[in-house]
């Protein structure tokens, strides 16, 4: 698991880690390499090694939103289809908006454990595990596609409403 993953992800950290601990954790169950006091530079050079499929960025500090929002949204602009997800540990306020609209495309408020936070919604997202149990009646109809995304086939493929694409 720990080879497979390597592969999959990098933890990021625009400051200084306090909680060294939490972090810790999740490097742990996901086995993703830490790069600590991150700037565009050496994300930069890190990603001109490897390129992975996700990109966690780990926020403690509130005086560091800016500068992970700055990160988030050269990741977006640099490296598109490397997927975005922002922990935000023990952290309180309003600041979801901002990463988001910075391009984070998954954001987890986190206070305790961690790695369990990790391992039930981003680790079963990466690999495509199906839906977990009862989470089916939830999903939209359609039939089931790829890495466990819910096609919606009421219109095929290549073919648009009417309703919403007039003449």
């Amino acid at each position: 698991m720990i080879r497979e993953a390597n592969q999959l992800g990098l933890v990021i950290s625009a400051g200084v880690v306090r909680h060294a601990g939490p972090m810790r954790q999740v490097t742990r169950c996901t086995g993703w390499p830490t790069l600590s006091e991150a700037t565009t530079w050496l994300l930069r050079r890190e990603l001109l090694v490897h390129v992975p499929r996700v990109a966690l960025f780990w926020l403690e500090h509130e005086d560091r939103v800016e500068a992970t929002a700055r990160l988030v949204g050269w990741l977006r602009e640099t490296y598109p289809a490397v997927w975005r997800v922002v922990v935000a540990y023990q952290l309180e306020g309003d600041i979801e908006l901002v990463l988001r609209s910075a391009g984070a495309q998954i954001y987890l408020p986190a206070s305790d454990s961690v790695c369990d936070l990790v391992e039930r919604s981003i680790l079963p997202l990466i690999r495509g595990d199906p839906l977990p149990e009862g989470r089916e009646a939830d999903a939209p109809a359609g039939r089931r596609g790829r890495r466990g995304v819910w096609h919606d086939t009421r219109v095929p493929r290549g073919q648009f409403r009417r309703d919403l694409h007039p003449p």
